[in-house]
């Protein structure tokens, strides 16, 4: 069988090179004159995958981070999958094996149903092959056909989020976008606490930022983090001038119920009991961060000028 050339797009800051994630494509197991690789530097990585895409050879594009940690048989695995009539392909990013115990209670968190419902499938690995939508796909373990891609292109006005503004205008064509829980890529958690809240934070952001984009992505279930943050504050806020009723604290008392079952199914599964120390409240920082990043961008007018500045490098694997 002919073997597809393929080209993979890595975006890094202008001052950084991906040495982890082209490390471990040195170790590939598919023949390195059929990939093109394409480091992207700048402050603007929606628009650097942009313009790597117009410079792409490849028939199927693969979007990698920095840091990503690839297997060996990762990209023969991928290409096995377009046998079969996709257009897409996304699989899980998840903890490094290498963190430290708080990165790795990052990662069980966000790999959690109750912190981030069914985009904890990209950030855990669950289930069986089968067709995804933006829910489950994110864009630092994705492939497409470029003949698929076509003229489309990430909306440059977002970052992060845009690979979920894209996936639904794929969708909204027909396009079949795929999610293999086998199929992972390992990466580093946020190093500290403020470095993981302000991820979540930015998440929220950009969330309302798509919404405003297009706002026939809303769905009911975005309402949740910004009502929940409302509630907290004010809660906080009423200590200092009258006793809450128990109805009123009920929510938060129905929330940290939950919280600890989360925390403890978690550490049965990970065989890490130390980590319902952390967890639980892990989950409130996941959820008021999110909900504080939307609140912000909600009360927040005007458009943001992003960088345009891009340098591309292609390099060769030996």
């Amino acid at each position: 069988m002919k073997l597809p050339k393929i080209t993979v797009i890595i975006p890094c800051l202008p001052d950084k090179t991906p040495k982890e994630s082209l490390e471990t494509l040195k170790k590939t197991d598919y023949q390195k004159g059929k990939i093109e690789i394409l480091v992207t530097q700048g402050k603007n990585p929606s628009r650097q995958r942009n313009l790597a895409i117009d410079k792409a050879s490849g028939e199927i594009i693969f979007f990698f981070d920095e840091d990503a940690t690839i297997p060996k048989d990762h990209i023969r695995r991928t290409l096995a999958h377009y046998e079969k009539q996709i257009d897409a392909l996304g699989g899980p990013v998840e903890t490094s094996k290498t963190d430290s115990f708080l990165q790795r209670c990052f990662g069980y968190v966000i790999g959690s149903y109750f912190a981030t419902q069914s985009m904890s499938n990209k950030f855990k690995g669950r289930g069986i092959a089968r067709k995804a939508t933006e829910k489950e796909l994110i864009l630092c373990n994705f492939s497409i056909r470029k003949s698929s891609l076509g003229e489309h292109r990430f909306d440059e006005r977002l970052y992060p989020n845009e690979e979920n503004e894209l996936f639904n205008r794929l969708m909204s064509e027909g396009k079949v976008l795929f999610y293999d829980p086998e199929l992972k890529v390992y990466r580093k958690q946020r190093e500290n606490l403020l470095l993981f809240a302000k991820q979540f934070y930015k998440y929220g952001y950009s969330r309302i930022e798509h919404l405003l984009i297009r706002p026939s992505s809303f769905s009911l279930v975005f309402l949740v983090p910004p009502v929940f943050t409302i509630y907290i504050v004010a809660l906080v806020t009423s200590v200092f001038f009258l006793r809450p009723s128990f109805l009123y604290l009920s929510p938060l008392l129905l929330y940290a119920l939950i919280a600890n079952i989360s925390a403890i199914n978690i550490a049965i599964t990970e065989k890490n009991l130390k980590s319902t120390l952390v967890t639980p409240f892990l989950f409130l920082v996941v959820h008021m961060s999110y909900g504080i990043g939307m609140i912000i961008r909600l009360l927040k007018f005007g458009k943001e000028e992003r960088p345009k500045e891009v340098k591309i490098t292609k390099i060769k694997l030996k």
